[in-house]
């Protein structure tokens, strides 16, 4: 199968109206042999600043000789910016022949893209036996394909209105939303977030006893520079 011939399949199975829910994905991921649970690291989510977030963990993570994998979205020109391990784009081969080899899973389970990038992703980061993994939420949080992941840090970056017809058109049922990945006992890193989303967040998070660490007071940063060249 070409490149092309791939993404033409694939994106076949892409749809705006997609029903968010974790079963379908929860089957497909067992089936699969669970790969998720052998990946360590960062879970991502917000409304802004997820991208730069990762980027930033990614070269953290290399500069100090970590191996690490990335998996964001959308991409920009290639399907193959999704995945990244130590800094490159996985191989379109290796791609491919994961996808080949659990084809008949992602077609008995109606698999979506997002479903079948999400587990390629998780099973080329498993084989590849990384220090760590970065992961970003496609979409919200709670029934986000990727909320089948247990990091070792969750955090959110910021809450605003976005896929309000999706995720609800307050900040407060999109900061619940969003708030579906903070898992149990799991410390969660939050951006600068106004208070009324922030509070049903934290709320979330103390339930779960999971520990919370807000910016200018847990964690502080400072930006000196920026431009073109980072």
């Amino acid at each position: 199968m070409l490149y092309q011939e791939f993404l033409d399949h694939i994106f076949q199975k892409y749809s705006a109206n997609v029903k968010l829910e974790l079963t379908r994905m929860q089957n497909l991921l067992e089936a699969m042999g669970n790969p998720q649970n052998s990946l360590r690291g960062l879970h991502i989510a917000g409304t802004n600043g997820k991208g730069s977030v990762c980027a930033t963990l990614e070269a953290l993570a290399l500069a100090h000789n970590l191996t690490v994998g990335l998996n964001t979205s959308p991409h920009l020109i290639n399907y193959t910016e999704r995945f990244r391990i130590n800094g490159k784009d996985l191989p379109f081969e290796t791609i491919l022949d994961i996808y080949l080899r659990y084809e008949n899973l992602f077609e008995k389970y109606e698999a979506s893209f997002f479903e079948i990038t999400t587990a390629i992703a998780f099973q080329a980061f498993k084989e590849a036996k990384l220090n760590t993994v970065i992961i970003e939420v496609g979409l919200g949080g709670r029934l986000d394909a990727i909320n089948l992941f247990t990091p070792d840090i969750t955090a959110i970056t910021t809450i605003g209105l976005d896929h309000i017809k999706t995720l609800g058109g307050t900040l407060e049922q999109i900061a619940t939303e969003k708030a579906g990945i903070i898992k149990e006992n799991v410390p969660l890193v939050l951006g600068n977030i106004a208070e009324s989303p922030l509070n049903i967040i934290i709320e979330k998070a103390e339930k779960l006893n999971a520990p919370v660490y807000l910016p200018q007071k847990d964690y502080f940063y400072q930006l000196n520079q920026i431009d073109l060249n980072g």
